[in-house]
């Protein structure tokens, strides 16, 4: 699953495609999971946005929680985005995705003058 010992709940994400885009792009760097919700009818539309400024992250997408219909789909956004299940998603959507991995840089040998 995805770590959740720390997250970032983001709310609501913005109905407008360049305000959704410039938050989506202040989260590139964000190494906590980041929780969010959006509408059915935007879901593709954001998983796109998500790709484009995020990467191919693991994403969670949990439909109407606590509900007799509570449904979750799992996999990376390519993933969801080539299964086209999103399109009988109906009711709250809330997005849990993949914070930013840590960059692993390599030392550099010293050099000899």
């Amino acid at each position: 699953g995805l770590p959740c010992d720390a997250f970032l709940f983001v709310g609501p994400l913005p109905q407008r495609s360049s305000a959704r885009c410039a938050l989506l792009r202040t989260l590139r760097t964000e190494r906590r999971t980041v929780v969010c919700f959006e509408s059915p009818q935007r879901l593709p539309s954001t998983l796109q946005a998500l790709r484009a400024e995020l990467g191919n992250r693991r994403i969670a997408i949990a439909c109407n929680l606590t509900t007799p219909r509570e449904q979750w789909i799992r996999g990376t956004i390519d993933e969801i985005i080539r299964a086209r299940t999103l399109f009988a998603i109906k009711g709250e959507v809330t997005l849990v995705v993949e914070g930013a991995r840590r960059l692993v840089r390599k030392k550099r040998k010293p050099t000899s003058r």
